[in-house]
């Protein structure tokens, strides 16, 4: 029998309960994420992709690492790298902890893009729409604050960016308004 590290033993089953129940395990734990997937297109686990960036350490197989592909809603491609979850829930020794931040890092060099939980990009959001709140009723005074249930509504990051900068030079409430309504037609959401 094959000498089981601490980190092998529990690798497998989590695997496993990712695989068998992705739909469910993304419903109960992101449901705004669950929400924006188009779950009639399906999904694919990408193993032997995250194999090509993410080699397997020395001491065993990584932990819990899964990368899917899904489509939103909306049509667009995206994948969900599947392991902050379950970093909470087993504490990884440093030494290992420094490997993954490594390899997260490299993986976004080779794809061009950026780690961020949905947890982080929640709370940009949350911090955004705050901002944008302050800056209308100091710009605009308490009648501004009617854009509010419009603005928080919106769910790319750059388009709340554009909003927050455009009080800045905005000279009215419509002009303000342009900028996302326009924007929200021409450009996609981002992930």
């Amino acid at each position: 029998m094959a000498n089981k590290t601490p980190q092998t033993q529990y690798d497998s089953p989590w695997k496993q309960m990712l695989q068998l129940y992705f739909q469910d395990f993304m419903l109960f734990f992101f449901p705004q994420a669950h929400a924006q997937i188009d779950w009639t297109r399906g999904f694919e686990f990408l193993d032997q992709e995250l194999q090509q960036v993410v080699r397997d350490a020395e001491l065993g197989k990584r932990l819990i690492d899964k990368l899917v592909k899904i489509y939103r809603l909306g049509g667009e491609e995206s994948w969900l790298l599947i392991h902050a979850f379950i970093d909470w829930m087993l504490t990884l020794p440093l030494n290992l902890e420094l490997e993954f931040k490594r390899e997260v890092e490299q993986l976004e060099a080779q794809q061009r893009m950026q780690y961020v939980t949905s947890f982080e990009r929640i709370a940009r959001m949350e911090e955004l729409v705050e901002a944008i709140k302050l800056g209308l009723e100091l710009k605009f005074g308490p009648e501004a604050l009617n854009l509010m249930p419009e603005i928080s509504s919106l769910e790319d990051l750059e388009l709340l960016r554009a909003v927050r900068n455009g009080i800045k030079t905005a000279t009215s409430i419509d002009e303000l308004r342009q900028i996302y309504q326009s924007y929200s037609t021409d450009t996609p959401p981002e992930n």
